[in-house]
């Protein structure tokens, strides 16, 4: 017995309630309250998922505040979010501003934005051209640091790292 995805949309103000969504889209001022599944999240307004979200695709160029973990194939983040829990993305690109109260875990996350993290932060590729504040450790396979704003992680561990200071290239 499948279920029915339906897309929800808040354009001005609203409130939606958690379940299982093919599309959410909130470009005013909107919440869901309860854990979501959804295909493709766009927030370019304001948003707040009070509960756990998982997601195909999220997309915030607004302000997306997330009260629990995050698990998505892809993030992309121009404008700024904040996630309370731990965030699993398989891919994670940050152009805009975006913390996480606990670990971040990716296959690939490239910052040319800020990012913070209250835990470790843990990927495949890890490429930054942007500042970052990791309170626990930065381990990925490879990681390229372009030193372009504040960089800081308690602990660094790769396969491979490189970092280069502004004006040089990677």
């Amino acid at each position: 017995m499948s279920q029915e995805r339906q897309s929800a949309s808040v354009s001005g103000s609203g409130t939606l309630s958690g379940g299982v969504y093919s599309r959410i889209s909130i470009s005013g001022s909107g919440r869901v309250n309860g854990d979501i599944v959804v295909e493709e999240l766009k927030v370019s307004g304001s948003g707040k998922v009070n509960g756990k979200t998982e997601a195909g695709q999220i997309t915030i160029s607004g302000s997306g505040t997330f009260a629990d973990s995050v698990l998505a194939e892809e993030m992309r983040v121009s404008g700024s979010s904040k996630v309370e829990g731990e965030v699993h993305a398989k891919e994670l690109k940050c152009s805009g501003s975006f913390r996480a109260k606990g670990s971040i875990t990716s296959d690939y996350i490239k910052i040319s934005g800020s990012l913070h993290s209250g835990g470790d932060v843990e990927a495949d590729i890890f490429r930054a051209t942007g500042g970052f504040d990791i309170e626990g450790l930065l381990s990925a396979d490879k990681i390229e640091i372009h030193l372009g704003g504040r960089c800081r992680a308690r602990e660094i561990g790769g396969e491979q790292i490189e970092v280069t200071r502004a004006g040089s290239s990677i």
